[in-house]
């Protein structure tokens, strides 16, 4: 046996979160199945039942596959580079395919062994009739293994390229949601344009995300498709896209295992009167705040934690915000573009369900990971000590901590703004749409920052409370939206409409009457739930952060 897996398992298996992992999935998958299971003993002949459940019981794994994974793996390379123990890998007889075989192994082992638990749910859909092992059971699970493999890889080598754990662990799901939902997007804007060879490339990117193949299994419409122009065989052509995503993610991830990233010289820099004027023009416009000047004192009616964290975290520079200002205002004005010219008949609200769908991407995939690790990051580095040294209220620290993470999120948010002015230039009767969309997704924003932030501080270390804030974050956005999919059969309308309540992402969506949306009145119902959730996350925060900073 490859003694990195060995290694790996152990240490996954003697953790005491193993057994969660594990047996929480199974849970959830035996009562959603026992939740739907019918109430007499009575099998339908037409199998519609069996389906609707079947249907239901596929996009919960895969849910739970696409949050579970990136967790080992992501910190399985750089924790090694961290504590020096990497270094005595490369001087062993194994080869670099050998350490990554193992640490590969070592990820997935676990994963099966959860899918492993939930074959009694399968069995029972089995049971309920209208679903055969070849065409719907088997499919299922070897998509669900493909996966696994595919986002382990991603975040392996994620892993090896990162610095540090916390970046590790938030790039690895960033990517991820970008290879299960981004690589849908550029199908989805240049569907029906007369050039088929990007229309061609866009399908096959598409193909990289497990959903449109797990909707063939499924029985439902093609994912990211639309009519006719959508693909037929998404099952064959994930097999193909996942195999040559893996190979490649393997290669670059095993070109990097080598003792030469170790001894990797960093050029020592030309001053910047010396580049040429081009390059001097670029760098002053993405320079306009230099952090490495001297800052201006801080003032007599200014929160100093929040100062502090703007000044130390990375995205709270003004370069970086000023980029990803940039970058953001950029990508909605672009994808406002294409979509108004790629295809005729799109409507001007689809484009701006577009919008909803870019903005709650980047809120659900940013908010986490910066306001989880407010509290454990500081406990680990060991400055929460100084903190409770200083002369700081409790109440001074938990507001300057949220603040410097509202403000970033806020900043993002603002950015893809004018993508809706284009919108209401196109449509002027939209701009009162338009509004409480922007309101809905303030709300959003703030209940995803407190609520991560609350549940990141009942914790001491940032690796978990980040994993944990991603998984909540997740599940209130994508387990709504699976009740929404099972819509008018198995669940009626009232469960449904009771399940976007909680959804952040479904309000906007209700408000721009985006295709499946137009039928559910959810304001101002979501904005009390958002409010509600927010409140209760700020007690909690606070809470938290008050009993921290007793004496010990």
């Amino acid at each position: 046996m490859n003694p990195v897996a060995h290694r790996e398992c152990l240490g996954t298996f003697r953790s005491p979160r193993s057994l969660t992992l594990i047996m929480v999935p199974a849970i959830l998958s035996s009562g959603l199945i026992a939740f739907q299971w019918p109430s007499e003993a009575v099998i339908s002949q037409t199998g519609n039942l069996s389906a609707e459940v079947f249907a239901l019981f596929g996009y919960c794994l895969t849910a739970i596959v696409c949050l579970l994974t990136p967790i080992h793996p992501s910190v399985s390379l750089v924790k090694e580079k961290i504590r020096g123990t990497l270094q005595l890998l490369f001087h062993t007889p194994l080869p670099s395919w050998r350490i990554f075989e193992g640490k590969l192994t070592g990820a997935v082992v676990p994963l099966l062994l959860t899918l492993m638990m939930t074959v009694p749910g399968a069995a029972a859909c089995y049971t309920m009739g209208g679903i055969t092992i070849r065409d719907h059971l088997g499919p299922l699970y070897l998509v669900l293994l493909l996966t696994t493999v595919q986002l382990s890889s991603l975040a392996l080598l994620v892993s090896i390229s990162s610095r540090s754990i916390d970046t590790a662990v938030r790039s690895s799901y960033g990517w991820t949601l970008g290879l299960v939902i981004g690589s849908l997007g550029p199908y989805q804007v240049l569907q029906g344009s007369e050039d088929q060879t990007k229309v061609m490339i866009a399908d096959w990117l598409r193909h990289l995300s497990p959903l449109p193949a797990l909707a063939e299994i499924l029985g439902h419409q093609a994912i990211g498709g639309q009519g006719m122009v959508a693909s037929s065989s998404s099952f064959t052509r994930y097999l193909i896209a996942a195999s040559v995503s893996i190979a490649l993610f393997a290669i670059l991830t095993m070109s990097r295992l080598h003792i030469r990233i170790f001894d990797i010289s960093r050029d020592s820099g030309t001053m910047t009167e010396d580049r040429a004027l081009g390059q001097r023009l670029i760098r002053r416009l993405l320079f306009l705040v230099d952090p490495q000047r001297r800052s201006w004192s801080i003032g007599n009616w200014t929160n100093p934690i929040l100062i502090k964290e703007l000044r130390c975290r990375k995205f709270g520079r003004a370069t970086w915000i000023l980029r990803l200002i940039a970058i953001c205002a950029v990508a909605s004005i672009a994808l406002t573009y294409f979509a108004a010219t790629g295809v005729k008949n799109w409507t001007v609200e689809f484009i701006g369900g577009l919008l909803v769908v870019f903005q709650m991407t980047l809120i659900v995939l940013l908010a986490p990971g910066m306001s989880a690790g407010l509290i454990p990051s500081e406990i680990e580095s060991g400055g929460w000590a100084m903190l409770r040294a200083t002369p700081q209220s409790s109440f001074s620290i938990a507001l300057g901590k949220l603040l410097s993470a509202v403000w970033t999120m806020l900043l993002v948010l603002c950015a893809t703004l004018p993508g809706y002015l284009l919108m209401i230039y196109l449509k002027p009767i939209l701009e009162q749409q338009v509004v409480m969309v922007i309101q809905s997704l303030l709300l959003a924003t703030l209940f995803l920052v407190v609520v991560s932030a609350a549940m990141g501080a009942f914790f001491r270390r940032s690796i978990p409370a980040t994993v944990a804030a991603y998984c909540v974050a997740g599940a209130l956005t994508a387990v709504p939206l699976l009740i929404w999919m099972g819509r008018d059969a198995p669940f009626g309308y009232r469960a449904v409409r009771w399940a976007l309540l909680v959804d952040p992402i479904s309000a906007p969506l209700a408000v721009m009457r985006s295709n499946g949306f137009e039928d559910y009145r959810l304001l101002p119902g979501n904005w009390y739930f958002l409010i509600g959730g927010a409140l209760v996350g700020l007690f909690l925060f606070w809470f938290q952060t008050v009993r921290l900073s007793r004496p010990d």
